[in-house]
């Protein structure tokens, strides 16, 4: 079966009725339908089954403990979560290193990733708060693998506390690339429209400054360049375009 006919067979499990822009919306918790998103995944040929049965559900405080006792030097050294303060509203702010969470999450296991942002996040996240994810792109993060967003996912569901989706305000991606807008469209059937209607899509600094307190925020390098790129590209469509006039 094609690539593309795979997809659309892996999107018909996820039930049109579901999907649709006029469905009622739902306050509940955020939550993961791990039976149809897995069902969807496999013909997706991607994974080995996701079983959900291979994750076990934890108690928060339990997990979190087990976090704040854990050894995440490394971890903590390459800066992937980095609290940024509060705004003049008082919203906290949190950044992600997209490279550094790549190169964490390629080296090893999703669950001491998660451990490490519990043991970082839990205090910001007992009031509203928001987050900037910086995009890296490049040829092989441009790819994303599903089968570890969809265990991300799983760990997330459960393992982490309520607060974390209820006090979150904005999930903003900067210079999100197409394969990443793809993959969430992809889970987005999977989860509320609490979570769903709190991502954000942010193409540029101009537009990010407009979503968040701009100032508070260390713009990685790789994302200054990206933009700088973009804004060359910009130039030279608009100046194509004034000849053609």
């Amino acid at each position: 079966m094609p690539a593309n006919a795979k997809y659309l067979e892996s999107m018909r499990l996820l039930e049109d009725a579901d999907i649709e822009e006029g469905r009622p919306k739902s306050n509940k918790r955020w939550q993961v339908d791990f039976q149809r998103a897995s069902a969807a995944v496999r013909t997706l040929k991607i994974g080995n089954g996701l079983d959900s049965a291979t994750i076990d559900s934890e108690d928060y405080s339990s997990f979190l403990e087990r976090s704040q006792k854990g050894d995440f030097a490394e971890l903590d050294s390459m800066n992937i979560f980095r609290l940024c303060g509060e705004d003049d509203k008082g919203v906290g702010l949190v950044q992600i290193d997209a490279k550094a969470l790549f190169d964490a999450s390629t080296s090893g296991e999703i669950e001491p990733l998660l451990m490490h942002m519990a043991a970082k996040l839990d205090a910001v996240a007992d009031k509203p708060y928001s987050i900037v994810f910086f995009n890296y792109l490049t040829e092989q993060s441009a790819k994303p693998e599903y089968d570890r967003i969809y265990t991300a996912l799983e760990l997330y569901q459960k393992k982490l506390d309520h607060k974390y989706d209820q006090n979150l305000q904005k999930l903003v991606f900067v210079h999100p690339s197409y394969s990443l807008k793809i993959a969430i469209r992809f889970f987005s059937p999977f989860i509320t429209d609490a979570l769903n209607e709190k991502i954000c899509f942010c193409e540029s600094m101009a537009e990010l400054q407009v979503l968040v307190q701009f100032e508070l925020l260390r713009i990685p390098a790789y994302s200054l360049q990206a933009e700088e790129h973009a804004l060359a590209d910009q130039v030279v469509i608009d100046s194509n375009s004034e000849h053609l006039s």
